[in-house]
């Protein structure tokens, strides 16, 4: 399981073209919507919040909404072709023409578009520009409004799948956490402020996520400091933006996870990694020392 939380602002385009069978990313979630446009005839298996969804090989977008856990499994015997949008409030309040078809479907944790053969060419000229053409933040940004737009008014609503089902309170719980996981923060304090018990709680993040509550929460603040280590803050002031007491607790709790201090994972220049920090612990636990270091 992983937590992405920056994806460089309000939108991020990934395109993504593969020949093999797999995942697309590991069980995930993050704080924005993200919008999966599949254009080719794949067989796409997709779990959220613990539910497999039934199995899809046409064109489509899915869209996940902000912390819903979420992973897509691809099967194909020929190229399958994604186009992965990440966007937030920011962009939704920019274009919000554009959007405004999408008002209805915001706080559902799922969004399903199937796309005929005639909206498929109707966008294929807009999804060729946002392939072959040098990136551009703005082009992008207006191109995917466009597709977004044309997508959810013209999809056939016979086709639409909508889980019309609020956000449930786990993913208020998450999102919180996100908020607050630099504080001093634990499951008793999740308890009195949502009005749940601690059974309650350990049952939905079993049923949901398959990871237990200090796991996500050390996940959160591991992706803190991956960003934040990216830039040019001294380790000191990280550590106690992080909440931690001491520099040396900060260290501490950095190599445990990943195998490497936090000044060598600086100087390596690493990018957010896009596995677990389950995975990342169990390696370093049965590797050990140079062979974690050599598998980061």
């Amino acid at each position: 399981m992983a937590f992405f939380e920056d994806y460089g602002s309000d939108f991020l385009l990934d395109y993504q073209l593969s020949k093999s069978d797999g995942w697309c990313a590991p069980m995930h979630l993050h704080p924005h919507y993200e919008a999966l446009l599949v254009t080719t005839e794949t067989e796409q298996a997709t779990t959220i919040n613990g539910q497999p969804l039934p199995v899809i090989s046409a064109p489509s977008l899915t869209i996940f909404a902000p912390f819903a856990m979420h992973r897509t499994e691809y099967r194909h015997n020929s190229p399958s072709e994604r186009f992965v949008f990440y966007f937030g409030a920011d962009l939704l309040k920019s274009y919000a023409d554009a959007f405004k078809p999408f008002e209805e479907h915001a706080q559902s944790v799922f969004s399903r578009f199937i796309l005929s053969p005639e909206l498929l060419e109707l966008i294929r000229s807009e999804l060729t520009a946002l392939r072959e053409k040098p990136r551009d933040p703005t082009l992008e940004r207006l191109s995917f409004c466009l597709l977004f737009y044309r997508i959810i008014t013209k999809a056939p609503l016979e086709l639409a799948w909508n889980q019309a089902q609020s956000l449930e309170k786990i993913n208020k719980i998450i999102q919180y956490m996100a908020e607050h996981c630099q504080e001093n923060l634990n499951s008793e304090d999740i308890c009195r402020k949502f009005y749940i018990s601690r059974s309650k709680l350990n049952k939905d993040f079993s049923r949901y996520f398959s990871i237990t509550f200090h796991e996500l929460l050390t996940e959160m603040r591991l992706n803190k400091a991956y960003f934040m280590l990216r830039g040019k803050k001294s380790i000191k002031e990280i550590a106690r933006e992080l909440g931690f007491e001491k520099d040396t607790y900060f260290y501490t709790f950095f190599k445990r996870y990943t195998g490497l201090t936090p000044l060598q994972w600086r100087k390596a220049k690493k990018t957010v990694p896009l596995h677990s920090v389950s995975s990342i612990a169990k390696k370093h636990l049965s590797d050990k020392g140079d062979k974690t270091q050599k598998a980061l």
